[in-house]
């Protein structure tokens, strides 16, 4: 079997591809790559500004958590944090389904913009409170903490007004 090996006439190699990044198929492939990266790129810029609302609103929640909270004004920062996300609503959606909306219909409103429900029916209990003056800095701070995560998780409604 050994003899059979060596009687076998050379291996006959073929030349050396030329390797090179002249070849026209390189500036394709760099161009398409260029062209990825580019509309990635600008994906990113346009989720970026149109977030922005986003990280304004929860910039917002955090100073007013930094001057109400200082003061002992729970009721003040619930009420700036229910009209922050008011604001935010009646942007993306018409104002006369969403204005009207109080207590439980606003909290279902709410809870409909989130693949998750984020505020339950002892959410409602705090606008009752707010009118009581009984709010507690625990659950004032509870509060804004399921507020600035709706605001993170919230639908994007693209606004078509005429």
């Amino acid at each position: 079997m050994n003899d059979s090996i060596s009687t076998l006439a050379p291996f006959i190699e073929p030349a050396p591809v030329a390797f090179s990044f002249q070849e026209p198929g390189w500036y394709f492939v760099g161009s398409l790559l260029a062209l990825i990266f580019f509309i990635s790129g600008l994906f990113i810029l346009i989720r970026y500004y149109r977030n922005r609302y986003r990280r304004n609103a929860s910039k917002q929640i955090d100073l007013d958590f930094q001057y109400l909270l200082n003061e002992k004004k729970y009721a003040d920062y619930i009420y700036h944090i229910n009209t922050l996300i008011k604001k935010m609503v009646m942007r993306q959606h018409d104002r006369s389904e969403t204005a009207s909306l109080q207590g439980k219909s606003w909290i279902d409103f709410l809870n409909r913009q989130c693949k998750k429900n984020i505020f339950t029916i002892e959410d409602e209990q705090i606008f009752t409170d707010l009118y009581l003056n009984s709010i507690t800095e625990k659950g004032a701070i509870a509060f804004a903490d399921k507020a600035k995560q709706w605001i993170k998780k919230h639908r994007y409604v693209a606004l078509h007004r005429q």
